[in-house]
């Protein structure tokens, strides 16, 4: 006696695998297949090799380099934010959140509470630089975009295992005015 959503074939064996709505064709599902899905995917499984130093997955081409160039773009643009760096405060809200910082104040909403923490701290770290705290907190602006041009190069390189889409996206966006 056939079970709840199964049938019987011809030769009288139950197929619990397909739906009673569905055509066999549709709703049949291989066994032996799955089987071997299985055994292929435990065999896939990472080995400790392929993990960094925190037990995290690398990406395969992770490996085959780039990091490299992404530094050295990155020092590039740094070089050129640090020599084109604004001596102070410049338009937008960079008034408004550089009171907040230096009064611990929150700017409007959303506040930004990372920033404003964040430049209090390059207030304290480049204090030996210059006597003018919003330079001080461009400079941490002009430190903070290198790293994320450097960071978008890493993952543009990953995602089109292309280093020249790779150093023209992130180059784009050093360069970028709005930046």
């Amino acid at each position: 006696m056939p079970s709840v959503g199964g049938s019987q074939d011809s030769e009288g064996s139950e197929d619990r695998d397909v739906h009673p709505n569905l055509p066999k064709a549709m709703g049949a599902i291989d066994t032996n297949a799955l089987k071997a899905d299985s055994e292929a995917a435990d065999a896939l499984e990472t080995p400790a090799a392929s993990k960094d130093g925190f037990g995290m997955w690398k990406h395969p081409y992770e490996e085959s380099g780039g990091r490299a160039e992404a530094a050295v773009l990155s020092l590039i643009s740094l070089y050129v934010y640090y020599k084109t760096l604004p001596p102070s405060i410049t338009g937008g809200d960079s008034g408004e959140v550089m009171a907040a910082a230096c009064s611990w104040g929150p700017a409007h909403p959303p506040g930004y509470p990372l920033f404003i923490f964040l430049a209090q701290l390059a207030m304290n770290a480049f204090a030996g630089l210059e006597d003018n705290r919003a330079y001080r907190v461009n400079l941490m602006c002009a430190i903070l975009t290198a790293a994320a041009v450097y960071n978008l190069h890493r993952a543009a390189r990953i995602l089109t295992r292309s280093g020249s889409a790779a150093l023209a996206g992130a180059g784009v966006y050093a360069l970028s005015p709005l930046i």
